[in-house]
């Protein structure tokens, strides 16, 4: 049930390819990263797959790749077993890029604009 949402947020990420290019002050992810921590890779699929989708928004948000992050915090937050520091987490991450997006699409940024508009039709399945 999970890989269509997964598979859907991923495709919308990867036709968006061109993310937001431009460099200027990135995203903040730190505190994403720091709320999952090392451990969160170890025992289940589940937390195999939250660390995974961690190392992807973390990654991407650090390359600028803001529709990607956004997919992968999206599909982040939908998972049951987040503890509400982890939720709390992914909701400040996700902040912060949509944050930064808006401030490159107020300068025009072409890409930004084209990402926020694949993230708003990511939102509306």
């Amino acid at each position: 049930m999970r890989c269509p949402l997964i598979i859907a947020a991923i495709a919308v990420a990867a036709c968006v390819g061109v993310g937001c290019n431009k460099k200027g002050a990135d995203a903040d992810v730190a505190p994403l990263e720091k709320a999952f921590g090392a451990k969160s890779a170890a025992g289940s699929p589940d937390r195999q797959q939250v660390a995974e989708l961690v190392a992807a928004a973390t990654e991407a948000a650090k390359n600028n790749d803001y529709p990607k992050a956004a997919a992968s915090l999206s599909v982040l937050r939908a998972q049951p077993a987040l503890t509400p520091d982890q939720r709390a987490a992914v909701q400040d991450a996700m902040g912060n890029i949509q944050s930064e997006m808006a401030r490159r699409v107020e300068a025009g940024d072409a890409a930004a604009i084209q990402a926020q508009d694949a993230i708003r039709e990511m939102k509306k399945r």
